[in-house]
């Protein structure tokens, strides 16, 4: 980080530090102040940036500690339903499959949004009654410049050729692997009631090139950052930060369209200190530290139309003219959301 980075992001904790005081639930609300909240948080180096973001502006507003519960998506969903009726944290921050399925199962309360000002202008697309988004990430291709020399690949297509066996990797089912099966199904004619094309994809990637499947970022990263793969099917935030850091790493939007996926926060029902939980999703809707978000490790996209990045990310995470995306349509996913899993697990994952 330059020093002129590191001063922005020092004036950016300032304001939204004032900004998120501004928020707060007033003295004699109905629950009183608590020492702590449980967060149901990611660990790594992923949760260590998101504590640097917004908990840490948040805390420091409000003298709030958040305790962290981490692990993975479908772990931590598993332990939200398995506590219904005791639950264990206040606020769950997830990738958006998981957040569909625990507002389905009535896991979450309703957001009030008079409390949570900052989201007003976030699009629809990524706030809900039961969640608020703060960023977005791309699933498309990603590939190593130098072992892949004049011939890039530009649609889902040309990931099948054989140079990649052996070097390609694609996150497993429960992580991207779900978005990847549907990009490419409807990139191939296929639609939601009818992912054949997706699933004879991947089945044909493993197939004939021995793909690595992955469960977490780090092994990605570490994929990426050695040589060990020229290509892959993942998320272009990764992507742009190994490029920063040197690494001779691109990241393509297929001609047919990547997707987006988005992460966020959501209240557990029944936990109490709701309005407590509001003043925490308030601070990562805050557009100042969505942009310093964005611009410091992770090189996601900001769900809140006036963020800012610095001209260098915004530069770097520019879309080309024309590029297409799409997010998944949950009310056609989740209906079939078994089944596709029993599926990838019985053709892909033995």
């Amino acid at each position: 980080m330059t020093k002129s980075e590191s001063s922005r992001r020092q004036f950016i904790a300032g304001a939204a530090a004032g900004a998120a005081l501004a928020a707060l639930p007033r003295a004699g609300a109905a629950q009183a102040k608590p020492k702590s909240l449980v967060y149901s948080t990611y660990g790594g180096d992923y949760g260590k940036w998101v504590k640097d973001g917004f908990e840490d502006h948040f805390t420091k507003a409000t003298g709030i500690a958040l305790v962290h519960d981490v692990g993975q998506n479908p772990e931590r969903y598993q332990k939200l339903k398995a506590h219904k009726d005791s639950p264990k944290f206040h606020i769950v921050h997830l990738q958006d499959r998981f957040l569909y399925l625990a507002a389905r199962d009535g896991l979450l309360e309703t957001i009030d949004y008079a409390k949570v000002p900052n989201a007003a202008p976030i699009p629809a697309l990524f706030k809900a009654p039961h969640w608020l988004h703060y960023q977005y990430l791309s699933i498309g291709i990603i590939y190593n410049v130098k072992a892949v020399g004049d011939r890039p690949p530009k649609n889902w297509e040309d990931l099948l050729d054989a140079r990649y066996k052996g070097k390609i990797f694609i996150d497993d089912f429960q992580h991207f692997g779900l978005h990847a099966v549907v990009a490419i199904a409807l990139a191939q004619g296929g639609s939601y009631a009818n992912v054949d094309p997706g699933f004879t994809f991947i089945r044909r990637m493993k197939e004939t090139l021995a793909p690595r499947f992955i469960s977490t970022s780090q092994e990605g990263m570490k994929l990426l950052q050695t040589g060990g793969v020229h290509a892959a099917i993942w998320q272009q935030a990764r992507a742009f930060r190994l490029k920063r850091q040197g690494h001779p790493i691109e990241y393509v939007v297929p001609q047919t369209g990547d997707v987006a996926v988005p992460y966020g926060n959501a209240i557990v029902k029944g936990a109490g200190h709701k309005e407590w939980a509001e003043a925490y999703l308030n601070v990562t809707a805050d557009p100042k530290l969505q942009g310093a978000f964005v611009s410091g490790e992770i090189q996601a996209n900001p769900t809140h139309p006036q963020a800012t990045p610095t001209p260098e990310i915004a530069k770097l995470i520019a879309r080309p003219a024309g590029a297409k995306q799409f997010t998944l349509d949950y009310a056609e996913v989740l209906p079939r959301l078994d089944e596709w899993t029993q599926r990838w697990n019985k053709e892909i994952a033995s």
